[in-house]
């Protein structure tokens, strides 16, 4: 082999590794890009879909119970009844959101939060995402239909079960067993 042929194999290794490694870059950049809309996507959908069922519900006297797909960066999702306003009595005489109840396990923290700003969203996703939800009035009660003021649900799985049933006025929200 000459020493011309063996410069210009030498130059066409060292271009074929550049080109490969700016393929590289390109696709990764790119698949991450399609994560990113995917997941935002995956987020309007789960707003899109929370809203319009409880508008379609709450005038009606329905009952329908749904698997709402969560994305997986969240791993909770709270729906608060904002009428409740942490005004509701907890198990030591006190408000849920004052320092007799508070911190209390079965409470999040952004329920507090949420009633104590007067916030207009009443769904909550944590960690805390870009996109608000906010619905019609609804009401939240545990599975055994006692009327709580606020719903936090695990969402690790990827889903919650939920049922919606109609009031009129209102939605009501329980958790599916």
């Amino acid at each position: 082999m000459s020493r011309g042929q063996l410069a210009n194999q030498a130059f066409i290794y060292i271009l074929s590794a550049l080109i490969f490694s700016l393929v590289l870059i390109i696709g990764y950049r790119a698949v991450d890009h399609f994560l990113e809309v995917r997941e935002q996507v995956e987020m309007i959908d789960l707003k899109m879909e929370i809203e319009s069922t409880i508008e379609n519900v709450a005038p009606t006297q329905d009952r329908i119970e749904r698997e709402l797909k969560v994305p997986s960066k969240f791993t909770e999702i709270c729906f608060v009844d904002m009428t409740q306003g942490g005004s509701a009595v907890c198990a030591t005489g006190g408000t849920l959101c004052n320092t007799a109840c508070f911190p209390s396990p079965s409470i999040s923290p952004v329920v507090c939060d949420a009633w104590e700003s007067n916030l207009t969203n009443n769904v909550y996703l944590l960690p805390m995402a870009d996109v608000s939800i906010t619905t019609a009035r609804i009401e939240l009660q545990d599975t055994a239909g006692v009327e709580t003021g606020y719903l936090c649900l695990d969402t690790t799985r990827g889903f919650v079960r939920l049922i919606f049933s109609g009031r009129g006025d209102r939605a009501v929200i329980q958790e599916s067993i």
